[in-house]
């Protein structure tokens, strides 16, 4: 799970930079029976790894004598926020228009959010030597499904939500 790093010192606000690391995060989905149950046992199992956030994964990595401990991170941000700081008042301009490129080490990058339209995107990176453009298809309509049924009701049965075909 993407975590917020920065040092929780007075004035770190000021302090330029990018305070990201990346910490482990495992979530049961089959011990609960509703999707707002899911989403309570998510957040105090997210609260509860906080602690954890500063742990450089480099140092976990290498604590583990491993490379590697994941192939998949799931990332959700919320830009809607932004869009009412960009005023004349503030001299803040939001820039709308530009083109990203996002390289990643992981098999499968899932980027979830709003952006400053209140639209929600959802894009996935993904390793092509490990992860062929029809699974991308398929995740992508596994996805679509899932928020649809999440915004039907929220308190159906999990198992609803998790459809899936063994690939």
């Amino acid at each position: 799970m993407p975590s917020n790093s920065r040092p929780e010192k007075e004035g770190s606000e000021k302090t330029i930079g990018m305070f990201l690391n990346f910490i482990p995060f495992r979530q049961e989905v089959r011990t609960v029976g509703s999707l707002s149950e899911l989403i309570q046992m998510t957040f105090e199992n997210e609260k509860d790894s906080l602690s954890h956030r500063n742990y450089p994964l480099p140092a976990l990595l290498k604590d583990l004598e491993t490379d590697r401990i994941f192939d998949t991170i799931f990332n959700y941000t919320n830009f809607k926020k932004y869009k009412d700081l960009s005023t004349p008042e503030n001299g803040m301009k939001l820039l709308n228009d530009i083109k990203w490129f996002e390289h990643t080490d992981f098999d499968l990058l899932v980027n979830v959010g709003y952006d400053v339209e209140n639209v929600l995107t959802i894009t996935f990176n993904a390793n092509g030597k490990k992860i062929s453009k029809d699974t991308l298809e398929r995740y992508k309509s596994i996805y679509a499904n899932v928020f649809e049924r999440m915004s039907a009701n929220e308190d159906s049965t999990i198992d609803n939500f998790l459809t899936y075909e063994v690939i």
